[in-house]
Formats: structure tokens, C-alpha cells, sequence
């Protein structure tokens, strides 16, 4: 506890801003939202294209992982209403 009123005492000046100039936010979140986006962009950013780089086709794996599943009974059924979903919305968007 004693540190924490230290630490309060410390910052005391800036703590105290708000109360007079009442366009100042108490909080940050609107700074802490606007970084969050360029910190999950630095985080990511090493991945993109790594798969094409290391010999590894997405397209290629995609196309794998669906066949396999295909050949599962418990996935079979759950792939055929997923085609036709996909075809419907298709044919449906192409006489739009």
C-alpha cells in the first residue's frame, strides 16, 4: 500500500490535469484501441507470405485438408451442405 501512495504522490500533478481542464479523459482506452491495431499488424507481420517462402502452397494444403475430410463419414455430410451452401449463394449472386 505504501508504494502505491507513493507512487500516487509522485504523479500527483499529472493525476490532478483532468479536474482542471475538463476536455482531458481520464482514461486512454481511445489511444490503447488505436495501437492495438499496429501492434497486431507488427505481430503478424513476419507470417505473411512465410508459407509460399517455405515450399508450402496455401491453395494446395486447403485443397488436401478438405479431401481428407471428405473421406470422413462425420465431415462427409457436413461438406456436401457446405457445397451446396457456396453453389446457392454463387448462383444466386451471379443473376444479381
Amino acid at each position: 500500500m505504501g508504494l502505491a501512495l507513493r507512487y500516487t504522490q509522485g504523479q500527483w500533478e499529472a493525476l490532478t490535469h483532468f479536474h482542471e481542464d475538463a476536455s482531458l479523459l481520464l482514461g486512454n482506452n481511445a489511444s490503447e484501441r488505436a495501437l492495438r491495431a499496429m501492434a497486431l499488424g507488427r505481430k503478424n507481420a513476419p507470417f505473411v507470405g512465410s508459407d509460399e517462402a517455405n515450399g508450402v502452397k496455401p491453395e494446395a494444403s486447403l485443397a488436401d485438408v478438405l479431401l481428407r475430410l471428405g473421406t470422413s463419414a462425420r465431415y462427409a455430410s457436413g461438406l456436401t451442405w457446405l457445397a451446396s451452401q457456396v453453389a446457392t449463394k454463387r448462383s444466386s449472386a451471379m443473376r444479381a
